[in-house]
């Protein structure tokens, strides 16, 4: 599933905070489905670390989403390339 970021969600990332407080937003706007569920999400910063994506990769079990590290790669090459 693609994130649409707003303008002030394309903000440089200076630390955890800042993904927390993006993330927060999102998992807020999302629906109440798949909420017993682990979520495997990849954020994308190009080498200013602002936020290019973020992206849910893998949507899993009650205490494991299963990611192979192929697929994570994939999207993000995928993501950077387009």
């Amino acid at each position: 599933m693609e994130v649409k970021l707003s303008k002030q969600q394309k903000v440089t990332v200076n630390g955890a905070e800042d993904i927390y407080l993006i993330m927060r937003q999102i998992l807020r706007r999302e629906n109440k489905i798949g909420q017993g569920q682990e979520h495997f999400w990849m954020v994308g910063v190009n080498q200013a670390n602002k936020i290019l994506y973020i992206e849910l990769v893998a949507l899993g079990s009650s205490n494991m989403a299963s990611v192979n590290p192929r697929e994570a790669f994939r999207m993000a090459i995928y993501k950077l390339a387009g």
